[in-house]
């Protein structure tokens, strides 16, 4: 896609100043919002954000272990711990370089 599109812009030159086409899949740090995308990513790390800091930290990471309606499970440095889910600003998928 990105080298069919970049041969289209060079040919047409809509855009006059210097710029960089970056296209990308949303696999790898996706944002699980959905009740099957926390299905099919269960046992995966994932990087957790809340909207209120929880002992100093706004930001955990740790492995997905499930869900209810209410709240979502995850074992962080190896202790489990359980969210409501209204105070998760959001879940991605961890990248682990």
């Amino acid at each position: 896609v990105s080298e069919k599109l970049s041969a289209v812009l060079d040919e047409k030159d809509p855009i006059t100043e210097n710029y960089l086409l970056e296209v990308s899949s949303p696999g790898l740090d996706r944002v699980l919002k959905k009740d099957k995308d926390l299905v099919r990513y269960n046992g995966r790390d994932v990087d957790i954000q809340l909207f209120k800091a929880i002992n100093g930290s706004k930001q955990f990471t740790g492995a997905l272990q499930g869900f209810t309606d209410s709240t979502i499970d995850f074992i962080i440095n190896g202790e489990s711990m359980t969210f409501e889910r209204s105070t998760i600003a959001q879940i991605r998928l961890h990248l682990d370089f």
